[in-house]
């Protein structure tokens, strides 16, 4: 993560400042985009600007902060962090911090902005920014952000989200990663679909459930809602001697 602080100084001139993040292990690009932003608010904050400047833009080249950021201050929290088919919210921690700064920076600022830029533009800022990420990448790492379990997986696939349609069927999924997401008490997992008669078989998704999933094999049923995908109950869970004879 990178940060560049750009003001118009006391002659007129524009003048800029830069700051290194640390990042953390396992750091997904969303979950970076998002902490970036709120620590660039809240060393805003903290940086003694003159009282003169009444106005922050946060320039960010990430479409997934700028299309999602007034739904994590206004709607979210109202939902229980929740999207309008009931599929949960992702990076809730990171998105209540941003939710914090940004509340902060308005009463510092008045005036607080979230805008997009193309990344890896002409902007010479957004390159500089980038370079400092870069930097920020090479250097020490902090704990992970998400405690997430994982292990390899057997099919050669990619994982693309809602490739498996939801339909009430059952089937037998190799769980890849799961991740207990606190806010909506669910587990969220990235799966492969093993049945050896299903045509999805050796694709990559991912589903969620009230039960917990560890890294196993399970027999399961899913729901039908194509937007929320949900275990609705994990029938068996099969060993490896169990799996063969499917």
């Amino acid at each position: 993560m990178g940060v560049r602080f750009v003001w118009i100084d006391l002659d007129g001139n524009e003048a800029h400042d830069d700051l290194v993040i640390p990042g953390h292990l396992d750091e997904t690009n969303n979950q970076a985009e998002i902490l970036a932003c709120a620590i660039g608010l809240e060393a805003a904050i903290s940086r003694g600007f003159p009282p003169t400047i009444r106005k922050t833009r946060v320039v960010t080249d990430s479409t997934y902060v700028v299309n999602n950021y007034k739904n994590a201050l206004f709607r979210w929290p109202n939902t229980k962090w929740k999207k309008q088919k009931g599929a949960p919210v992702l990076n809730v921690p990171e998105w209540k911090e941003l939710r914090r700064q940004y509340r902060r920076a308005l009463e510092r600022f008045n005036r607080v902005e979230i805008v997009w830029v193309k990344g890896h533009s002409r902007d010479l800022h957004n390159r500089a920014v980038d370079k400092l990420a870069k930097k920020s990448a090479r250097e020490a790492l902090g704990k992970p952000l998400h405690i997430v379990s994982k292990r390899r997986k057997i099919t050669s696939e990619t994982a693309e989200p809602g490739i498996v349609p939801m339909t009430g069927q059952r089937m037998t999924i190799r769980i890849i990663t799961t991740e207990y997401l606190r806010e909506q008490k669910l587990w969220r997992a990235k799966y492969e679909v093993v049945s050896r008669k299903s045509k999805y078989r050796g694709k990559v998704d991912w589903i969620c459930s009230k039960d917990r999933l560890d890294r196993h094999t399970y027999y399961v049923k899913v729901n039908s809602e194509h937007g929320n995908p949900m275990v609705t109950k994990i029938i068996r869970d099969l060993t490896p001697r169990q799996l063969e004879k499917q």
